[in-house]
């Protein structure tokens, strides 16, 4: 669990904001992706399997869109639940995608902390969060647009 700060809510969207802390950076094709310090921009669509970190170094320099395999949000008295199904996605700014934390989601499933329509789930929405890129659709025009309104 982690602190973030609400820039927006709507009937359908939440737009989050918080610090990226972790001890292992993330490397893609050799270059630094997610570090400490780093900035996470999280777009989370109600009802979707998905959310959508648009991430940026410490000089505040777009470095990629990293994209959760989730449950749909939940939220209970003001707090907000995001049941994390281990699967995700990276897309690099020229539009590249790798999916991650393969082995995390075997072990997952072995050891029974998400079901297997859970991870049905989870497989399917990174295919299909792929096949958006490729095909222009994803990210949402709204993630695309505040990317490059940062610059």
């Amino acid at each position: 669990m982690f602190e973030t700060r609400l820039l927006e809510e709507t009937n359908d969207l939440l737009i989050m904001q918080h610090t990226i802390r972790t001890s292992k950076p993330l490397e893609v094709n050799g270059r630094k992706v997610i570090d400490d310090g780093y900035g996470a921009v999280w777009f989370i669509y109600r009802g979707t399997h998905h959310d959508i970190g648009v991430i940026s170094d410490r000089a505040g320099d777009f470095t990629g869109y990293y994209c959760d395999a989730i449950l749909p949000i939940v939220s209970r008295d003001g707090i907000y639940e995001i049941t994390d199904l281990f699967l995700d996605l990276w897309i690099s700014p020229d539009g590249r995608t790798i999916v991650l934390d393969e082995d995390e989601f075997a072990d997952a499933i072995s050891r029974g902390w998400i079901t297997g329509e859970e991870a049905r789930i989870a497989r399917e929405e990174v295919d299909r969060m792929a096949l958006g890129v490729r095909e222009g659709t994803f990210p949402p025009k709204r993630v695309r647009d505040y990317v490059l309104w940062q610059r």
